[in-house]
């Protein structure tokens, strides 16, 4: 979408501060950001960067008010002055990475976080987001070393297992998916989603009584979750467990 036409009027900035010498204008742009009032902060991040066109916090601020309206285009003209103005900060080229991502230019996404990588080396959402980039490419391989690399600097996070579980998964790597779809389970065991994975990575490598075990917890939890059914079904029926066909 192009951005409005017409001239936009630029107001002189109102350059009186508030108590945390926060300018005013600055003040009120964010809380019509906040408030969901997108075309007064579009209008004052436009006004705040004709005076300050290098202002970190505006280009990154405006940014998020371009995509909220609908302007990808406009958000990545913003976040890509925000790196060539601050090269040497992190969080310019992740928020730029970000929404490459989402308007489907992952080279270039992929590109953008390993410079945030490049200048903070542990960053986690870096990593995560580079493995989620590799993933949508089915660059299973280069996913996996991003999620271990969030997992290194992170700490464990089930989503990140999940993810990284799905990878190995991908690859017919089942009893290295086990291990991390463990672990999700584990960390959020009210998880319906990871159990069933855990369920599904034990029937892969034939070990139906844990197999089956998982997935009657997962319909403990979600009595409508068909996919844990269907497979405990089919795994009774391999067993010719038929009176605990007769039950479902």
């Amino acid at each position: 979408m192009m951005a409005p036409t017409g001239k936009l009027k630029t107001k002189k900035l109102n350059k009186a501060s508030t108590p945390d010498g926060t300018s005013a204008i600055d003040t009120e742009a964010l809380a019509a950001l906040q408030s969901g009032d997108l075309q007064r902060a579009e209008q004052l991040y436009r006004d705040i960067l004709a005076a300050r066109p290098r202002d970190l916090l505006a280009l990154n601020n405006a940014a998020l008010v371009a995509k909220q309206l609908g302007q990808p285009q406009l958000a990545l003209t913003r976040l890509t002055k925000a790196v060539r103005y601050h090269p040497g900060m992190a969080q310019a080229h992740f928020n730029l990475g970000n929404t490459l991502a989402e308007t489907s230019r992952l080279d270039e996404a992929i590109a953008a976080y390993r410079h945030a990588i490049e200048l903070k080396p542990d960053y986690v959402k870096a990593h995560l987001n580079l493995g989620i980039a590799f993933d949508k490419q089915h660059r299973f391989a280069d996913a996996a070393a991003a999620y271990h690399r969030a997992l290194v600097f992170g700490g464990d996070h089930a989503e990140t297992h999940s993810n990284l579980g799905n990878c190995y998964k991908a690859q017919n790597r089942f009893r290295e998916a086990l291990t991390h779809f463990i672990c999700a389970a584990t960390l959020e065991p009210h998880r319906a989603e990871f159990i069933y994975d855990v369920g599904m990575a034990r029937f892969e490598i034939r070990d139906y009584p844990e197999a089956a075990a998982a997935l009657e917890r997962v319909l403990e939890i979600d009595a409508s979750h068909a996919g844990a059914a269907s497979l405990l079904l089919y795994i009774h029926q391999i067993a010719c467990n038929w009176p605990a066909v007769a039950r479902l």
